[in-house]
């Protein structure tokens, strides 16, 4: 069986080198992007000798930089990437009024910009082959969903990203490529613990989203709700950052057991019900 091929740019990245640490040498074969030619170097000699990789030093917020990242790419494995992982980007931490012309467009760059032209390059070059199917992965924030002091260009610029994934989805899904993306959240030491699936067309690549998770506690789920993973364990979270609301509690006696018995769910269901039937008032002719 051909191993895939998969083309990870930002690979110096905490997030990125992650993701290639979890491949698996015997079925997946990896093409690191990035500028930092050092990082680069540094990164593939913590790489299992076993796990085939190949180094590209490019800048993908250009059109030129992403398409040389995947031209490369393509002609070191002999066929373009199947898989892709964006994982480019850079965070930006300052009040709008504080915010200069300069901080503003490279923040633009190094994320939408470079969401944009990858994802553009690596459409064009699976468009280009016999067997068109693969799967991409991209990275938002949970920045784009809420509201957070002191993030506006960053906001924006991952918001843009949270528009692209569902929108290419669905112009290639007739094509069998897969378009998904994520939206972690930094921990003050800089971990991603929590993840947000964005939405996207039916028949979401799972399994695209879940590598792309990065283990990071909790298998992401495509859907019409957004999931919210946590380490550990997996569940929806009420508010503004979206999912499935929570059922309230029924009710618990001295001993801490359901009153009446029965679960949760029963309790949630005879509810409804009782609120659905009509009163004797509503019944009057």
């Amino acid at each position: 069986m051909s191993k895939r091929t998969v083309l990870v740019t930002g690979a110096t990245g905490g997030v990125a080198s992650a993701l290639v640490r979890s491949l698996d040498p015997a079925h997946d074969r990896v093409a690191l992007v990035s500028r930092n030619a050092e990082g680069l170097d540094a990164l593939r000699g913590q790489l299992p000798d076993d796990l085939e990789a190949c180094t590209i030093v490019a800048d993908v917020s250009t059109a030129e930089g992403a398409d040389q990242a995947v031209v490369r790419a393509a002609a070191h494995f002999g066929e373009p990437p199947a898989r892709l992982a964006h994982c480019a980007g850079s965070a930006l931490l300052a009040p709008l009024h504080r915010t200069t012309q300069a901080q503003y467009r490279d923040c633009m760059a190094a994320n939408q910009d470079s969401a944009f032209y990858t994802l553009r390059a690596w459409v064009k070059a699976r468009l280009q082959t016999d067997e068109p199917r693969g799967s991409a992965v991209l990275f938002s924030s949970v920045v784009a969903q809420i509201g957070v002091a002191n993030h506006e260009a960053i906001a924006m610029a991952k918001g843009a990203i949270a528009s692209l994934v569902p929108a290419a989805a669905a112009t290639y899904a007739g094509h069998g490529i897969r378009v998904n993306g994520i939206a972690p959240r930094a921990d003050t030491d800089g971990r991603h613990r929590t993840a947000v699936c964005l939405p996207a067309c039916r028949g979401a690549d799972r399994s695209a989203v879940s590598a792309a998770a990065l283990r990071a506690g909790g298998r992401p789920r495509a859907g019409r709700h957004m999931a919210v993973v946590r380490r550990g364990r997996m569940g929806h979270r009420p508010g503004p950052v979206g999912g499935r609301r929570v059922l309230p509690r029924a009710p618990h006696g001295p001993d801490g057991r359901l009153r009446g018995g029965g679960t949760h769910r029963h309790h949630r269901r005879r509810d409804l019900r009782a609120r659905s039937r009509p009163t004797a008032a509503r019944c009057r002719p």
